[in-house]
């Protein structure tokens, strides 16, 4: 399974690359909001493995400040915008997602139509499918070979953290031939479970801005594995939620080591006002990039493979 690490920012690729060249992460960025796409496409290309491309429908779908009028009318100015710079640079990014700008259940022949004006214009882009109950996934099923990637999105009235639905969608999808991506979906009780071919998750910087760091802990008893530690920079000491304080935390010496060997840092980078937003995203992507490692060994051995 492939990772990608959504809108990543240039400084964390730069320091990655600084500390080990072969640190190269999986990233995808959103044409919605993208400042400089030449960053990512060419100038520091060569420090990004696979580099993808989404709308950002999601975005405007979000912004509670648009009417619903208004959010259609930005809905489709996007859609031209998108289009004619995926005209232009698509050949730039490994694939790029459809422009699946209706999230309701009933969208599919809207979001159908907009990635047809997009193929019509000679782009190739990725389907996303908001309902896993209607005849969205048979649709591409039947298209086959066309569409040998789709991605599941948001879906209103199906639970995609139900593992039994969820793995109904990916495996009917994986056994007919289609590789599968999940948007914004990386806890790994769930798609270690999945037949996906990737994921991508905001997690990293989500964890990293509230001052915590993801471990995968070999030592813990659990099943899952995954702990959040709580490092509150020497300023503000806040709740630390479903996070472990680093001062309590059983295993630390052993998070420490490896994030000393891998990465180059130590505690008071992680607590330094100054130097805790860069050490803990770089911690959190490490995690992401070494869960994308474990998951593709679990699914080889599994016989989970993908061309």
């Amino acid at each position: 399974m492939k990772i990608f690490l959504s809108s990543l920012s240039i400084p964390v690729i730069k320091r990655l690359h600084k500390i080990n060249p072969n640190l190269k992460p999986n990233v995808l960025v959103t044409f919605y909001g993208l400042q400089r796409p030449r960053d990512y496409t060419i100038t520091y290309r060569s420090m990004i493995n696979e580099l993808i491309l989404d709308c950002g429908a999601f975005s405007i779908n979000n912004d509670k400040k648009l009417s619903v009028q208004s959010r259609l009318i930005e809905s489709d100015k996007l859609f031209f915008k998108y289009r004619d710079y995926t005209k232009i640079a698509q050949g730039r990014y490994d694939f790029l997602f459809s422009f699946d700008d209706d999230f309701t259940p009933n969208g599919f022949t809207h979001n159908l139509t907009r990635l047809m004006r997009l193929e019509a214009d000679n782009i190739k882009a990725v389907p996303v499918i908001h309902n896993l109950h209607n005849n969205e996934i048979e649709f591409f099923i039947k298209s086959r070979p066309k569409y040998q990637l789709v991605a599941i999105g948001q879906c209103q009235g199906d639970n995609r953290n139900d593992l039994r639905v969820l793995f109904n969608a990916v495996d009917s999808l994986y056994r007919n031939g289609i590789r599968v991506h999940l948007f914004g979906m990386t806890t790994p009780s769930l798609i270690s479970h999945v037949p996906a071919y990737s994921s991508d998750s905001k997690a990293w910087v989500d964890y990293a801005t509230r001052g915590r760091a993801l471990y995968h802990n070999t030592e813990s008893g659990f099943l899952d594995k995954e702990e959040l530690i709580y490092f509150p920079n020497k300023q503000n000491f806040g709740d630390p939620g479903n996070a472990v304080y680093y001062k309590e935390y059983r295993h630390m010496e052993a998070f420490l080591a490896h994030i000393k060997s891998k990465l180059d840092l130590e505690l008071e980078d992680l607590i330094a006002a100054q130097t805790q937003a860069m050490s803990l995203s770089l911690v959190n992507v490490l995690y992401f990039m070494e869960l994308e490692e474990r998951i593709t060994e679990e699914n080889r051995l599994l016989g989970i493979t993908f061309p």
